[in-house]
């Protein structure tokens, strides 16, 4: 982020931090997931004496701390950047492709399926600690963005095109659930606000923000020219 941030902060206030587990932050405690996150944000904003409205700019999972904060608190955003996003029903779908009723999977799917229920109903294995699934249903019952003004920015090749052919070790049922959700979570992505801008970056790299920090940096702009 250091050349948008120096390339923003000569006319512009520019906040960054680190969430819990992550960067200088403390360890989080206790249950930690995205009413957490949000809690520490709205909370630190207020401590530093940053005053509402706020452009606020997330990256990849940092997509998920704005949806919460936007629904919990939307008079105090003006607009919204999303660069290069996890979809936001995508950590759900991941546990929803399966359906051990219905489907017959072999072996090692057997396995594949049960690890991956066992990480979202237990404690949370990925980097940050963070519960998936209470934060997926944060995300599930927080509103859209209505008509704040949005800009969605995908690195070139972000929008996946499945294969019609089921690929060699995955089940057909699976494959076709997995095809489903990921057009309807990118559709939804997509038109989150009434005032939505969609643009994509030359490179294919998904830290936009190091490896083309001008289209970030554009994009900022475009937003504050809006407000």
């Amino acid at each position: 982020w250091k050349k948008v941030i120096q390339s923003l902060h000569k006319k512009n206030r520019v906040c960054i931090y680190d969430r819990a587990n992550l960067g200088k932050s403390d360890k989080s405690q206790g249950h930690y997931d995205l009413g957490t996150i949000v809690e520490h944000q709205n909370v630190l904003l207020q401590r530093a004496g940053i005053q509402p409205p706020y452009v606020m700019v997330g990256h990849s999972y940092g997509s998920y701390p704005i949806k919460l904060f936007n629904h919990l608190y939307p008079e105090k955003v003006s607009a919204i950047l999303l660069v290069d996003p996890s979809l936001y029903g995508q950590f759900r779908s991941h546990i929803k492709k399966w359906d051990a009723k219905n489907d017959t999977y072999d072996a090692d799917t057997k396995k594949n399926m049960e690890a991956e229920l066992a990480s979202w109903h237990g404690a949370p294995d990925n980097l940050e600690k963070i519960n998936m699934r209470t934060s997926s249903t944060f995300i599930q019952q927080s509103d859209d963005f209505g008509d704040t003004p949005y800009v969605l920015l995908w690195n070139r090749d972000a929008i996946w095109v499945p294969a019609n052919q089921t690929p060699d070790n995955w089940h057909p049922a699976v494959w076709e659930r997995i095809k489903k959700s990921y057009s309807t979570e990118l559709n939804k992505m997509q038109t989150l606000s009434k005032d939505t801008k969609i643009t994509f970056a030359t490179t294919p790299e998904h830290y936009i923000q190091k490896h083309e920090p001008e289209i970030v940096i554009a994009e900022i702009n475009y937003l504050l020219n809006k407000l």
